[in-house]
């Protein structure tokens, strides 16, 4: 009977425990439609409310990402002036509409697509490398044969998150 007994509470508490980490996993994929319902007053319940407060907590800090994301999309696609970001082995991470056709680029893949391959230019890159190595903001001007003569003037910002080195920022002007 004491088997029997312990058996049926293991029972509950397990299949409790299932249903939560049932749902935890759905929050770490992005869905938060599902809440867990425990009605126990025990430490279940506690655990079932908590993960619930974290879901409705998670999806308003994902909403608020995507709409910055939007934002800064928004923002990127409708600037006159080029910009492109690279990380620390100047790989492109980010490039605006304006960026592409100053340097007639059609296809870039981000995160792997190297600066250099895809604008040849030596004093640009020498730019690049001393922005990296000095972690100094620079204004210089470059001259592009290519499409169509041009003489741009270019900004380079070192790219910090929390103090730490994550690339640079070039913002080109056609002047």
């Amino acid at each position: 009977i004491t088997m029997v007994i312990g058996f049926v509470l293991i029972r509950i508490n397990t299949f409790s425990l299932v249903n939560i980490t049932q749902i935890a996993k759905n929050f770490a994929r992005g869905n938060f439609a599902r809440k867990a319902e425990i009605a126990s007053s025990d430490e279940m319940g506690d655990l079932a409310k908590a993960i619930n407060v974290m879901g409705v907590e998670l999806q308003s800090r994902m909403q608020t990402i995507l709409d910055d994301k939007d934002r800064l999309d928004a923002i990127m696609a409708n600037m006159n002036d080029a910009v492109i970001a690279t990380d620390l082995q100047e790989r492109i991470m980010l490039i605006n509409n304006a960026a592409k056709t100053m340097f007639d680029l059609s296809a870039v893949v981000l995160n792997r697509d190297y600066l250099w391959e895809q604008i040849r230019n030596e004093k640009l890159h020498n730019l690049v490398r001393e922005t990296i190595k000095t972690q100094a903001v620079r204004t210089s001007e470059i001259e592009i044969p290519a499409p169509g003569r041009k003489l741009l003037q270019i900004h380079l910002s070192p790219l910090q998150v929390e103090k730490n080195s994550q690339g640079v920022l070039l913002v080109f002007h056609d002047i």
